[in-house]
């Protein structure tokens, strides 16, 4: 029994720490006095699919710092390849919320740097995909809607077919066999 309850309770543990597991977890940094967060809009980040970055700046107390769509800037390029400079945008329902829009070309490792000041504060914290944020993925081989109807079709037609040589067969068959015996 005292083994049961154990076994029971291990269960219970492990599921739990499945579900607040950091495999997705937002990257959390602290730059100076400053706390950056950093996540997707939506996950999982699929390659030409427009996604949004959201970075969060708060300072030790919590309280959101605001204005740093002026001064923050975000670095996103492919390892030793062309890289592009974006601004950040604010939300407007979520103070300290700052957005920059993505579409990214393909299913690789990207970096994004997070470059500029934070009032009085010097920002150049690197984040990669599959690191520090989710992957960018390849999406599933996905059929077109209706594709269904077209297989259903195509198999009756095959059907149809079949059955029409099995009958032509069975006929000429039959036919063969009455001239033979008559």
């Amino acid at each position: 029994m005292v083994r049961l309850a154990l076994i029971l309770a291990l269960l219970v543990a492990g599921t739990t720490l499945a579900r607040v597991s950091p495999a997705g977890a937002q990257p959390v940094r602290t730059v100076g006095p400053y706390t950056v967060a950093v996540w997707f809009a939506s996950t999982p980040v699929y390659p030409e699919e427009g996604n949004a970055l959201y970075i969060q700046v708060t300072r030790a107390d919590g309280t959101p710092v605001l204005g740093l769509e002026q001064t923050l800037r975000l670095r996103v390029g492919l390892p030793n390849q062309a890289t592009e400079t974006m601004p950040l945008s604010p939300e407007r329902d979520r103070l300290g919320v700052y957005r920059v829009d993505l579409l990214l070309p393909r299913a690789a490792p990207y970096s994004m740097t997070l470059l500029g000041r934070i009032e009085d504060t010097t920002v150049h914290e690197l984040f990669v995909t599959g690191r520090d944020l989710d992957k960018v993925i390849v999406r599933e081989r996905q059929y077109p809607k209706g594709s269904a109807y077209v297989v259903a079709f195509t198999f009756g037609l095959y059907l149809v077919g079949l059955a029409y040589l099995v009958a032509r067969g069975a006929l000429h068959w039959h036919r063969r066999r009455s001239a033979l015996s008559g």
